[in-house]
């Protein structure tokens, strides 16, 4: 019993967090359930998982932009050697060619800039989408540790209440619940 403690507190916590958003999603889960055909089952999972999805998906998106927002990407001038040897060798060069060769060299720089920073961002971007999902992955493995734990729990609970093994079996294969599997 001392382990059910720790997995009821963070189910606990889960439940009231999703029993909030989907009360702020305007869902009534008490009516909703009361009332359910089994056919529209299917229909409503897929509609919340679309929108977990999508809310995963905005997280993700605000995660990233206060990380870049916490921690601006710094881009630092490079040196201009390449130049001053250009202007050695071009003396020959007449003033209005001088003029345009620099004009050129200058939206070359901007347009190098430009790509040095779009690439730091990027690569920003992708590290904090990838420290955000994988979070998420840990937190979703805890979940279904938790999760795997209750069902053991309850199996336990329903063997000594004297439900027959076949029986527990029968359940597993309605909810898809593999006994040889690892995972469930």
């Amino acid at each position: 019993m001392d382990n059910s403690m720790p997995t009821n507190r963070f189910l606990e916590q889960i439940y009231t967090s999703l029993t909030q958003e989907l009360a702020f999603h305007g869902l009534n889960t008490h009516g909703m359930l009361t009332n359910m055909k089994p056919q529209r089952i299917d229909q409503i999972v897929e509609f919340e998982m679309k929108r977990i999805q999508e809310n995963c998906k905005r997280k993700e998106v605000q995660y990233v932009e206060q990380m870049l927002m916490e921690n601006p990407i710094a881009i630092g001038r490079r040196t201009t050697t390449s130049r001053i040897l250009r202007r050695q060798c071009d003396t020959l060069l007449s003033p209005e060619k001088e003029q345009q060769q620099q004009q050129q060299q200058r939206r070359w720089a901007r347009a190098f800039r430009r790509s040095r920073y779009n690439n730091k961002i990027k690569k920003a971007k992708s590290k904090y989408r990838h420290k955000y999902i994988s979070q998420r992955l840990l937190q979703n493995t805890q979940l279904l540790s938790c999760i795997k734990d209750l069902i053991a729990q309850t199996e336990g609970h329903l063997f000594a209440q004297g439900w027959r093994k076949d029986k527990i079996h029968q359940m597993r294969d309605n909810y898809g619940m593999d006994l040889n599997s690892k995972d469930g």
